[in-house]
């Protein structure tokens, strides 16, 4: 049992409806944990952080086309390939306080088979910014050429406690016309 007691070491009774700041100092070694938790009445003007919040935007970094053809545009950010037979790829980076997440989202009235397929990596805790650093590789699933035709879809990147705190991408497969000259 821990006694709740006030900076004066009179006991405080814990009441519903009021804040609680409790202070966790660090252990001396591992096996001993000692904390100290302050009791005071609560003051309307006092800012108390009770979690982070879950409203923050992944931030996209490290884009980066493979493959031939392929380009990105950061002010549009859209990523654009040629259509061709072979798949082609790119990664980029996601951090955010939260973890990460995608959802591909495909032109309404799409009915042709998925071309988007999206892997993430591992993640791991950033020490530069708070947040959780995930690597993502997106494969564009190519196309014969006779029947090659313009797509386009928006890979949505979602901070995974609230999915519309979100990111797009805009992915592009352009087919390139080519003319023969007759002389």
């Amino acid at each position: 049992m821990i006694p709740f007691v006030n900076k004066d070491k009179e006991p405080v009774l814990i009441e519903r409806n009021h804040r609680y700041l409790i202070l966790i100092n660090p252990a001396p070694d591992q096996t001993d944990v000692t904390f100290n938790i302050q009791v005071a009445d609560w003051d309307a003007v006092d800012t108390i952080n009770v979690k982070p919040t879950q409203k923050v935007v992944p931030e996209l970094a490290e884009i980066t086309c493979g493959g031939t053809g392929g380009s990105y545009t950061a002010d549009t950010k859209t990523v654009a390939y040629p259509a061709t037979g072979t798949d082609t790829s790119f990664t980029f980076t996601a951090v955010c306080p939260f973890d990460t997440d995608t959802k591909v989202v495909y032109p309404e009235g799409y009915e042709g088979a998925a071309w988007i397929n999206v892997q993430q990596g591992e993640s791991t805790n950033t020490k530069a910014s708070t947040g959780l650093k995930r690597t993502y590789t997106v494969t564009l699933t190519g196309q014969d050429a006779a029947d090659a035709a313009e797509r386009s879809a928006l890979l949505l990147i979602r901070n995974a406690a609230n999915a519309t705190a979100r990111d797009t991408l805009h992915i592009q497969q352009t087919v390139q016309q080519f003319r023969s000259r007759n002389n």
